[in-house]
This record gives C-alpha cells, structure tokens and sequence, in this order.
C-alpha cells in the first residue's frame, strides 16, 4: 500500500503535538509554493516544512518559495516519505530534549556567559 502525502502529513502532526509542537497549515494567498506546514517548537523556534509522498517532487514555485525562505534564514525542510518524517520526528525530539536541557541547567541566562 502506497504512503500518500496527506497520510504522511496527518502522522507527522500526531507525532509533533506529542512533543508539544503546533503544527500549523501553512497558507499564503498570493504566495503559491509556500511550504504545507509550520512548526513552533517548544522555546518558540520555527520551522516551515514542504511535504512529499516517496515518490513527490517539488514544482518550480514550491523550490523558489523554499530558496527565497532559506535565504532570510528560515529553516525550511523538505521532506519525501515516510521515512523521512520519522528520521525529521526523532531530529525534533533531539532538540528539544537539548533546549528543554539547556534551559535547566541554567546555562541559556545571560548572567551566566
């Protein structure tokens, strides 16, 4: 059975609410290609996220939507299949765990630099 992308969208949403994410649709009028999806994380980083099915390919507005929002330092994934999601999940977890630590160990104040 083929993965969809709309599958694959839902999962991911389930997976980051877990984490304590919002996981937003993503949409701009006027601005067609922009990524399906943002993501706050915890402590308020955000990320945009273009999904794909296994075998999707970005068309050429969503590539220069992702261009124009990497080059004002957004952070903008791509990510195709299952697989992906879940590697992207497990990243996400990762850093949050990292920021949630950071911030306990008091070494985010300033007074402490």
């Amino acid at each position: 059975m083929r993965i969809i992308e709309k599958d694959i969208e839902r999962w991911l949403g389930i997976q980051l609410k877990k984490l304590d994410c919002i996981y937003m649709k993503f949409v701009s009028p006027g601005n067609d290609g922009v990524p399906d999806r943002i993501v706050v994380l915890p402590g308020g980083s955000v990320i945009f996220v273009e999904l794909k099915d296994k075998k999707g390919v970005l068309m050429s507005n969503q590539r220069i939507q992702v261009a124009r929002l990497r080059k004002q330092g957004a952070l903008v994934f791509v990510i195709t299949g299952m697989i992906e999601a879940k590697l992207f999940v497990d990243d996400i977890e990762r850093v949050i765990h990292e920021l949630s630590s950071t911030r306990i160990s008091g070494n985010s104040h300033p007074a402490n630099h």
